[in-house]
């Protein structure tokens, strides 16, 4: 083994890298792996990097294994908290009593934080990756409607008409009509706020609903995005977009 290992056909860096290797093993030949890949590429107890603490890459250990909150605290000062704020699940208790260590633009977009927590340390966390990967209700978003990024509400969140409707000004109609699903009374009671070239692409119309509003909607859009029966088709041949429609129609005939 040894002469194998002292070979020169012996590649390293593909061993590490893809090869489950003992403990026993990388014990034998600690002075000889790189420690880089060890701590990047193999499964380590917390026994074994405690053993090795002085080889191991602490920022790869804090990136690539999974530690206990309690191996954490025993390593606090060799561990590398932006990783560890990233890559390991933290209760919410871990994280109040090391608040002053964790990044907090992480803990908002890795860690699963309750509303509580959130306006606990309101003043710490990330609002735009709170807004974007927090579970928020709408009465917690009401609440912090001056602290909430809300384009990334639009973008992330299924809201109801009457949270829309009721902060109808404060919203971005644009990330409204082409992340949320609406329904078509709540387009005709908005028809004069709404960008009908937004509504043709991404919401989905009724023929009726195109019919009656067929001065306003965008044709080409409706005849890429919408569904078209034949005849409604051939009720507004001079109005649809036929390059779409033969487009589609192709598609469909060769699907």
């Amino acid at each position: 083994m040894n002469d194998l290992i002292s070979s020169k056909k012996f590649d390293w860096k593909k061993i590490l890298k893809y090869q489950a290797l003992s403990k026993d093993f990388i014990r034998k030949f600690k002075d000889k792996v790189d420690w880089w890949k060890i701590s990047k590429y193999q499964k380590l107890s917390e026994d074994f990097i405690r053993e090795f603490q002085d080889k191991v890459d602490w920022e790869k250990i804090s990136e690539c294994q999974t530690l206990s909150e309690d191996f954490i605290r025993e390593f606090q000062d060799k561990v590398v908290w932006y990783c560890i704020s990233r890559c390991q699940k933290l209760s919410e208790d871990f994280i109040r009593e090391f608040q002053d260590k964790v990044v907090w633009y992480y803990m908002s977009e890795y860690q699963e934080l309750s509303e509580d927590f959130i306006r606990e340390f309101q003043v710490e966390v990330d609002w735009w990756g709170t807004s974007k990967y927090q579970k928020l209700s709408e009465d917690f978003t009401i609440e912090f409607q001056d602290k909430v990024v809300w384009c990334q509400l639009l973008m992330y969140r299924k809201l109801s008409e009457n949270f829309i409707r009721k902060f109808q000004d404060k919203v971005d109609w644009y990330w409204i009509l082409e992340c949320q699903k609406l329904s078509e009374n709540f387009i005709r009671e908005f028809q004069d706020k709404v960008n009908w070239r937004k509504i043709s692409e991404y919401q989905e119309l009724s023929e009726d609903f195109i019919r009656e509003f067929q001065d306003k909607v965008y044709w080409d859009w409706i005849s890429a995005c919408q569904t078209l029966s034949g005849d409604f088709i051939r009720e507004f041949q001079d109005e649809v977009d036929w390059d779409w429609i033969a487009y589609l129609h192709l598609l469909f005939y060769f699907d």
